[in-house]
């Protein structure tokens, strides 16, 4: 197994683990729209799904891994995100009620200071899955089933 594959099976590994506690209190939004609760759950936990599988498909080598973990990324870790980003722009007190009543949060955090630092790790989250997709384009002779 190359370098490149561990380097991207620690990523889905770290992601995986990190995507567990956000469960608890789950939000996802998706444009204008900020999901709560039970549909947000859902989201989180087919997600999570993909994730596995990807995890999974890359170990035992199938094609398949590849192909979902190109789609999976750019559209939910590249188009997705852009378009929130732009969203959150908008109607920046969008996670307002977020904040208040499902994390009983006191004060609610400067607006632009979070815009802020999304945009920082998005560009940074970017890169990172341009870079492991390129990656993953290059090694086709490692998926073998």
């Amino acid at each position: 197994m190359s370098l490149g594959i561990k380097v991207i099976l620690v990523y889905l590994g770290v992601t995986i683990v990190f995507a567990l506690p956000i469960l608890a209190h789950p939000a996802v939004q998706f444009g204008p729209v900020l999901l709560t609760g039970f549909p947000a759950a859902i989201i989180g936990l087919l997600s999570l799904a993909a994730m596995i599988s990807i995890f999974y498909g890359i170990i035992k080598r199938f094609k398949w891994a590849r192909k979902l973990f190109i789609g999976y990324y750019l559209s939910f870790g590249v188009l997705l995100p852009t378009f929130n980003l732009i969203f959150l722009k908008l109607n920046p007190s969008i996670f307002d009620d977020y904040y208040r009543d499902t994390l009983k949060l006191q004060t609610l955090p400067d607006h632009q200071a979070i815009f802020n630092m999304i945009v920082h790790e998005s560009i940074l989250g970017w890169a990172m899955i341009a870079a492991m997709s390129f990656y993953l384009l290059r090694k086709r002779d490692y998926f073998t089933k």
